[in-house]
């Protein structure tokens, strides 16, 4: 029960939160990427 609660507040957060949610994510996929790109070099 107490496993259900806390998905549904997790959910319930994201999407209340999805834009700035989204926002970081692409900031942290940015900055992994950029990561990953200068150990290739």
């Amino acid at each position: 029960m107490l496993n259900a609660l806390v998905i549904h507040a997790i959910k319930q957060h994201l999407i209340e939160n999805r834009e700035t949610f989204k926002e970081e994510l692409e900031h942290q996929l940015k900055a992994l990427y950029s990561k990953q790109k200068q150990n290739q070099i």
